[in-house]
């Protein structure tokens, strides 16, 4: 995603803002937030694979993929959450 700071600046001064910096920052972090939850969301699974590796399988449905579905779940909530 990418944002046209430029236009955000145009909109504000229309409206009377003289600086919208602030709405900028915000908006950075706010994806920058959102980038790292995503990537946790990803990274959830990788790291499962690596456990199915270790123990030469997992049961779907077992302790273990619950608790990559339930981070998962998790982080990709927090990633939409941020956003809103």
């Amino acid at each position: 995603m990418c944002w046209d700071f430029e236009e955000l600046r145009d909109l504000c001064r229309k409206r009377g803002i003289a600086d919208s910096t602030v709405y900028q920052n915000a908006l950075q972090w706010k994806l920058w937030r959102a980038d790292y939850h995503a990537e946790r969301a990803q990274a959830v699974w990788s790291e499962l694979k690596q456990i199915v590796r270790a123990k030469g399988g997992i049961q779907v449905g077992g302790q273990d993929w619950q608790k990559a579905d339930f981070a998962s779940t998790a982080e990709t909530e927090a990633a939409a959450q941020v956003l809103y």
